[in-house]
């Protein structure tokens, strides 16, 4: 196999793994790896990170040359999926404190709340294609709920680039061989690039 050929298979190997492994159920943990408790209505039924399968939709794989010595390396693009890092690494949870809301009759109570509450908007389209709750509660509520149990408990990481790179890893050696594998190596050694569309249309880039 030439060098071009395997430069391609690694791409597309890269790709699938990634998709894979966003692919696989995972139950919903706390950022320190517990399970999150559940209750009314919600269950820890696993499910997979690429529910609405924007993340998953939006990867590709490619591998890049440095224009200032052409050496080889790796670039990973996750589109407008900037919450590819939270996903891979997890989220910590926010600090709770108690906010006071006064009734009509002019009463003063207090309740828990957090900060660091996650954007609503990707929650909003996750709740959606959720069937949890639907017809119970409107979409508005389930994504604030999911937003704040978010901000209450964090997100686990699942590691799924570094996965992905072992599966790859594997799949060389057992289909081209030791030569692929020292490829693919070289290329990681050299930079793995990760980077994703910022909101603001700015380019958000991870270097490893």
């Amino acid at each position: 196999m030439g060098e071009e050929e395997l430069k391609y298979q690694i791409q597309i190997l890269l790709k699938k793994q990634i998709q894979d492994e966003l692919a696989k159920t995972y139950p919903s943990r706390t950022y320190s790896g517990q399970l999150k408790p559940v209750g009314g209505g919600y269950t820890n039924i696993p499910k997979p990170k690429n529910l609405t399968r924007l993340l998953s939709n939006s990867v590709q794989v490619r591998i890049e040359s440095d224009l200032a010595d052409g050496v080889l390396y790796l670039a990973v693009d996750f589109g407008s999926a900037d919450y590819w890092y939270i996903v891979d690494k997890g989220r910590m949870p926010g600090t709770r404190f108690l906010k006071t809301k006064t009734k009509k009759d002019g009463s003063v109570y207090s309740y828990p709340s957090f900060t660091k509450f996650p954007p609503l908007d990707n929650i909003r389209t996750w709740v959606k294609q959720r069937p949890a709750l639907t017809g119970i509660l409107d979409v508005d509520t389930r994504t604030f709920l999911a937003a704040r149990s978010i901000a209450e408990f964090g997100i686990y990481g699942i590691n799924f680039i570094d996965n992905a790179i072992k599966n790859v890893e594997t799949e060389l050696l057992d289909t081209i061989g030791d030569y692929a594998v020292a490829f693919f190596n070289t290329l990681l050694e050299e930079k793995l690039v990760l980077r994703s569309e910022t909101k603001q249309g700015n380019l958000r880039t991870i270097i490893r």
